[in-house]
């Protein structure tokens, strides 16, 4: 599994610049969900979708990929993600769940918004290696963080 820059990554990493976007799936170049949405929020949004079976196989690009994303983004079974950043258990979490990836820089942890603090959704799985385990938990912390 890659985790430097591959050409296939930078294509789709600069499809989400120019786009404005934080998060966009696609295949074959056709956008299947986009959003400008910060954090976690936009992932949770686009595992709820009913059409969430069509991201299968799809390609993610991330502004940012913890390890909570890298688990919704096995959750939907995407088949390959490029990240701006990316954090080192993310990568991990990509590889142990066989989902080719790279990012732009690679760093030791995400941070939460407060400066030293780290960020709750990568606490909540912290621990977790199953997506659907994943998943039940970021959905129990988004609700409690957003309530």
């Amino acid at each position: 599994m890659e985790t430097r820059l591959t050409e296939r990554a930078e294509r789709l990493l600069a499809d989400l610049a120019s786009s404005g976007a934080r998060l966009v799936l696609s295949r074959n170049g056709a956008v299947l969900f986009r959003s400008n949405g910060r954090g976690l929020r936009s992932l949770l949004e686009a595992v709820g979708l009913p059409q969430a079976a069509e991201f299968r196989g799809a390609d993610a690009a991330d502004t940012t990929v913890g390890k909570a994303a890298a688990m919704l983004f096995a959750h939907l079974g995407v088949g390959f993600v490029a990240a701006g950043v990316m954090s080192e258990a993310g990568a991990e979490a990509l590889r142990r769940h066989s989902i080719p990836h790279a990012a732009r820089e690679t760093v030791p942890a995400i941070q939460g918004r407060t400066p030293g603090r780290p960020c709750p959704f990568e606490s909540a799985v912290a621990m977790i290696t199953d997506p659907r385990e994943a998943l039940v938990a970021l959905q129990e912390t988004a609700r409690r963080l957003f309530a």
